[in-house]
């Protein structure tokens, strides 16, 4: 039986937007500044752990300031590690585009209710649905609540389709980032399509501000 992993893109968002007290403008997505570091606990069917995710540093690519995210756990690494900002439009992960706005675009600053986007990172792809805000009482924030739909996984040069509709759930805030992130792990029996193997939750246990905030 061979195993794929899903890459539930991590993605965080970047940018120090400087706002003033006349200023409407909406907060970023998620909080980004050299030295913010999230504590998660992870959650899978044999294992409960606790890994760190950290912003290392900053690089300019073209008239943009890119942060790179990164932790020594795999899983959070793929999830959330590489390269993103916040522009304007929403929170980017840098795809290699020379024009930042053609990056991948993952959430957006002020999605609209219900909006539904299709998002293909070349390994995998899928709907990404705001449902609206969440007063989330554990760290005393309004989070945005999105859920996720699947369509197709890529290992290597193989594409597998799912062998139906899975969903999952996630949680950010633009005071916190990630407040709640699930991923999972897809098996394939029949060399073609994908079966549910295991969930993966990954849940905020502390952000910890860097010293730029």
């Amino acid at each position: 039986m061979r195993y794929v992993t899903l890459s539930l893109l991590a993605i965080f968002s970047i940018t120090a937007c400087s706002t003033d007290s006349n200023s409407d403008q909406p907060s970023p997505p998620i909080p980004l500044a050299i030295g913010n570091s999230w504590v998660f606990d992870i959650e899978t069917d044999d294992e409960l752990k606790t890994d760190t995710l950290t912003v290392i540093g900053d690089t300019l690519i073209g008239a943009t300031t890119w942060y790179e995210l990164h932790s020594k756990n795999p899983r959070i690494q793929d999830f959330f590690g590489g390269y993103a900002a916040n522009l304007e439009q929403g929170y980017y992960k840098y795809r290699g585009a020379e024009t930042a706005s053609d990056n991948l675009l993952l959430f957006k600053t002020e999605p609209d209710q219900n909006e539904t986007r299709y998002i293909d990172t070349g390994k995998a792809a899928w709907l990404n649905i705001y449902e609206g805000e969440d007063a989330n009482e554990t760290f005393n924030v309004v989070a945005n609540r999105y859920s996720v739909v699947y369509d197709y996984v890529i290992s290597g040069e193989r594409r597998f389709k799912f062998d139906q509709e899975y969903e999952f759930n996630r949680l950010i805030s633009p005071e916190l980032g990630f407040i709640h992130w699930q991923g999972a792990y897809f098996r394939t029996e029949d060399d073609s399509t994908l079966t549910l193997s295991s969930y993966i939750n990954v849940d905020l246990q502390e952000f910890i501000p860097g010293e730029q905030q």
